[in-house]
């Protein structure tokens, strides 16, 4: 295993630092000439709005924090092709039960509200009876 110096986590740390300012940079300068060149066509400034989009995609990955980022994204969609996703008739018939649940969990409900409802009225002698 390599030995990382102090020497190199503080060249890490301040090429990390330069790369956020820039980033910083193009992304206040972006929203400025957004809004200066406001009366520019939508389709021109969306475009540009586009290519600055991947000029920050570009430099944050470039960060520590964006390849760390970057190795998760890949991770995560690696792990979602070994999901086992369900057939369409298993996925029906469980969204029935489901159905079918809440509608018993309903009515349930609402006959256990009504005997409550009947109860404290028949408590207060005010109906019931």
């Amino acid at each position: 295993m390599a030995k990382i110096n102090k020497e190199d986590n503080q060249a890490v740390a301040s090429k990390n630092k330069l790369l956020w300012l820039l980033f910083s940079f193009f992304l206040v300068a972006g929203i400025g000439l957004n809004y200066y060149f406001g009366s520019v066509s939508w389709a021109i400034r969306a475009a540009a709005g586009i290519v600055l989009a991947l000029v920050l995609l570009v430099v944050a990955f470039a960060t520590t924090q964006g390849k760390l980022a970057l190795g998760f994204c890949q991770s995560a969609r690696y792990e979602l092709t070994r999901v086992h996703w369900p057939k369409r008739e298993e996925t029906i018939q469980i969204a029935l039960r489901v159905i079918m649940m809440i509608a018993a969990a309903t009515v349930l409900l609402w006959v256990l509200d009504n005997l409550f409802v009947w109860g404290m009225s028949w408590l207060s002698k005010q109906g019931g009876l």
